[in-house]
């Protein structure tokens, strides 16, 4: 209270490590300390109350983000590992660092007691601001072990929204079970006015979108945990549906994952393979074989028939020798009598003479 300075009062989902005296940090600098912190009276968040000394007060503006910088955050992506620590204070202690999110010009100095929302961690801090979310029902065929609350829903990459709950529900009539997975969608992630659009204009344009082949699909985020994601993609091929609402609540058609379309093709495949009927087929074939094997008989029996038919000293080939032996002196004495004409025409008038 001697110290000059302003209060503000931060509200988290939880304390964390933070205790009365944790440092405060703007750019890495220390700049103010927890002075305490109480459950709200709905018992839905922590009242952090904080102290900024004089001086620096003033950076603390309307559109600050504070976030929680307790020990150290890890992070691997494709711009490599990164380690974000405050200080080695933190590491103990706790501690609270604060800024104006990047490309974005800083608004007017904070009055006095102003409340800001505490965040977990600089890049949750750093996320837009979302005042719009539309929730949505997914229904998956199979195991969705590894989608846990929070897991994002994506599109082509980018992050549109949460998942909110996976439950377990039993329906009586169909006495059959069913696994609904409440999403969030936050349009104010597009770069374009979706956001502001009217609850009529945005189920036109959802209902067109899933006319489209818009599906959602479960996939892996990471292969050594196991998580799971809610992807949403055009399927062009997909049979064609509407969204349903129940409760009010929009229901997204979903597609099988990879492995469960490739389980299900597999399994088809096998089932048609089963029911081909193998025992017939090889009993057909062993008949066509052994019909085949007669004709074959046959065959060799009547080429040998013939065989014997034209044989030197078959009857067929004696008479064949006979008449080509009376077809050569026929034609012998054609050409002895061509001969004679050429040399005597007349004889076709006067016979031959001394006849």
């Amino acid at each position: 209270a001697d110290r000059p300075g302003q209060h503000f009062m931060l509200q988290a989902r939880r304390r964390g490590s933070l205790d009365v005296g944790a440092p405060i940090y703007f750019r890495q600098i220390q700049v103010g300390e927890v002075v305490s912190y109480e459950l709200a009276e709905d018992t839905r968040t922590v009242n952090f109350k904080i102290f900024v000394n004089e001086h620096h007060h003033k950076k603390v503006r309307e559109n600050s983000r504070f976030w929680n910088a307790s020990g150290i955050d890890v992070s691997l992506s494709a711009a490599g590992f990164k380690v974000d620590m405050e200080s080695a204070v933190s590491l103990l202690t706790g501690g609270l660092a604060f800024e104006v999110p990047p490309d974005t010009p800083p608004g007017e100095v904070a009055p006095t007691n102003s409340v800001f929302t505490l965040y977990e961690n600089r890049e949750a801090a750093y996320q837009p601001e979302i005042t719009v979310r539309n929730k949505f029902l997914l229904y998956f065929d199979g195991t969705v072990r590894g989608l846990e609350p929070d897991a994002p829903v994506e599109f082509r990459g980018i992050k549109l929204g949460r998942v909110v709950s996976v439950d377990l529900e039993f329906d009586a009539d169909s006495e059959e079970f069913h696994l609904p997975v409440l999403i969030e969608l936050e349009p104010e992630r597009l770069s374009t006015g979706f956001a502001h659009l009217t609850e009529v204009e945005h189920r036109s344009i959802n209902e067109e979108l899933v006319a489209r082949g818009l599906r959602a699909q479960l996939k892996t985020g990471n292969l050594l945990t196991g998580s799971l994601f809610v992807d949403l993609e055009f399927f062009p091929d997909a049979e064609r549906e509407e969204i349903r609402y129940v409760d009010g609540t929009g229901v997204l058609p979903t597609v099988p994952t990879s492995l469960q379309e490739i389980t299900r093709n597999v399994t088809a495949i096998l089932e048609k393979v089963k029911a081909v009927p193998f025992d017939q087929i090889g009993a057909d074939m062993t008949k066509t074989i052994a019909n085949l094997d007669k004709t074959l008989v046959q065959a060799e029996g009547t080429l040998k028939t013939i065989e014997n038919m034209f044989a030197d000293d078959s009857v067929i080939s004696q008479e064949l020798k006979t008449s080509l032996r009376e077809l050569a002196d026929a034609a012998r004495s054609l050409r002895i009598l061509a001969d004679y004409l050429e040399r005597h025409p007349e004889a076709l008038l006067r016979g031959k003479e001394g006849q």
